[in-house]
């Protein structure tokens, strides 16, 4: 376990159960000189912390969602510590969502310390995108003590590329690591650095190397069009039975504001919150599709916003409110897991057709512009969004999207290795009613990659390089596919949760491709 990274790219998640993570530590043959302190910060729920296997703290609460500056002390006399090796363990469990960013922390030191040590990776470019050669990287390290530097880098796949160690004298030095000839194809690649001083540092990063040339595992299976074609005639056999009510509650400043509702797939009632501007004339609309479990529960940034812009917030089926008669919960099976042997009743299907039927809806609506209408969605929001695009792609004029999903599951499933155990998980939740193989034949039906050849839209992706639950290798797939005017940003310090807010962005984006 390195504590650097994310629980998710290790394996671990919030279905993981308990665990025991351990690490050893040295303390001088001559022995420790005074107390040390143990310093934990984890994100997740600590059962027990043992030292040379004694109890030192227990049932430990997790408070790092709201403060991620919690750290939990522990004093360890000199009477506790063996000359040599020493074994800290932790057994822990409810691991935490982190999106791809560690916030995890354990430190060792000197009871009384005032230790400077730090190691850092520098690069040439603020966003880390290499369109040709990869890096040559300049490593900073500050060491009270002589010691060494563990370089490891790793691609997306996990494949170790790169690692060497570096021998460290003590003070502040600088050492350049060229990965030319080491890294050469297209992909993301993360940089591990562990300095092992009087203290142990690290840091981790991430690059692009050309990720214009990527190109998916998924493939558009045969019979695609002619599927998605017939559930667009069968959505268009549904009488729409287009409704709106104004709400009064929410209709404030310069906006008011409606609940809409139609029928969709399977005639089944799908809602959502519509926000049009008081001003007079035809307005260009923009469609907002919702992460996994998102029902749009905090209106306030449509209520308050001041865009002469018409904006409908969709709960698609199961989400929000739009979940009284689809409601398979977004744990096991979940929306993905959702029969998922079958690519006629599989969630995703359906959930695709109630998106098709909101542009129709924007469509019908005599204050919209219906030449003049965009949509954008993250994480599930925008494969909702890439597929929106494909499957209209006469109306949709313009389209945003960060790291999306289901895109590119293939490819997902090596780099997320999580998403196999999440697959098995459904898989024998419906006894084993197919094989795995035969799942994938069925998400290729509705992986939002096999749209991205079909849209017109202009397009803007924005991806997080830390982000490792869609990961920018599996967006960049459908990215390459569109053949449209495009263009994408590189967050290099983001990981899912967007902690840049690319959503400003992206709807800045399709005001002005819109206007």
């Amino acid at each position: 376990m390195n504590l650097l990274l994310s629980w998710e790219r290790q394996g671990y998640f919030a279905r993981t159960g308990t665990r025991r993570l351990w690490t050893e530590f040295e303390v001088p043959i001559t022995g420790s000189k005074g107390n040390l302190q143990l310093q934990v910060g984890l994100e997740c729920r600590i059962k027990a912390v043992y030292v040379n296997g004694v109890l030192i703290g227990q049932n430990l609460p997790y408070v790092r969602h709201t403060k991620r500056d919690t750290l939990h002390r522990f004093e360890l006399p000199v009477s506790l510590l063996r000359a040599g090796k020493n074994r800290l363990s932790v057994v822990a469990d409810n691991f935490a969502y982190t999106g791809g960013k560690s916030n995890n922390r354990c430190l060792l030191l000197p009871a009384v310390s005032n230790t400077q040590e730090s190691v850092t990776f520098g690069f040439d470019n603020a966003d880390r995108l290499y369109l040709k050669n990869a890096p040559v990287i300049k490593l900073t390290c500050r060491t009270e003590a002589m010691g060494k530097a563990d370089v490891y880098v790793v691609n997306d796949f996990h494949d170790t590329l790169y690692q060497k160690t570096f021998s460290l004298k003590k003070g502040q030095q600088e050492l350049s690591i060229d990965l030319r000839h080491s890294i050469t194809h297209p992909g993301f690649y993360e940089c591990i650095v562990v300095q092992k001083g009087r203290g142990y540092k690290g840091d981790v990063k991430w690059f692009a190397k050309q990720p214009e040339n990527i190109t998916g595992t998924t493939q558009t299976p045969d019979g695609f069009a002619e599927f998605w074609q017939e559930s667009l005639q069968e959505l268009n056999s549904i009488p729409p039975g287009f409704t709106i009510i104004k709400s009064d509650s929410l209709s404030r400043g310069n906006r008011d504001a409606f609940i809409i509702s139609y029928q969709s797939a399977g005639n089944i009632t799908i809602r959502g919150y519509y926000f049009v501007p008081r001003t007079s004339g035809k307005h260009v609309a923009v469609l907002h599709l919702p992460g996994y479990g998102y029902g749009y529960r905090n209106l306030e940034k449509f209520i308050n916003s001041r865009e002469n812009v018409a904006e409908l917030a969709l709960c698609v089926r199961g989400h929000g409110i739009s979940a009284d008669v689809f409601h398979p919960g977004f744990g096991v099976p979940g929306i993905w897991g959702y029969q998922l042997c079958n690519q006629q009743t599989i969630a995703y299907r359906s959930i695709y057709l109630d998106c098709a039927r909101a542009i129709q809806f924007l469509c019908s609506r005599p204050e919209i512009d219906s030449t003049r209408l965009g949509v954008m969605g993250a994480s599930q929001g925008g494969g909702l969004a890439l597929a929106t695009a494909g499957l209209m792609p006469d109306h949709v004029k313009a389209l945003a999207y960060f790291d999306p999903f289901p895109c590119d599951v293939r490819d997902l499933i090596q780099t997320r290795k999580l998403c196999v155990e999440e697959l098995e998980s459904y898989r024998h939740y419906y006894n084993d009613a197919c094989s795995f193989e035969q799942v994938l034949a069925v998400q290729d039906f509705i992986d939002a990659k096999n749209f991205a050849p079909l849209i017109k839209a202009k397009t803007f992706y924005a991806t997080g390089l830390l982000d490792d639950d869609c990961p920018p290798r599996v967006g960049f797939a459908a990215y390459n596919e569109i053949r449209g005017e495009k263009r994408f940003v590189i967050n290099a310090d983001d990981s899912h949760v967007g902690e840049s807010d690319p959503y400003t962005a992206m709807f800045l984006f399709l005001k002005g491709a819109l206007e």
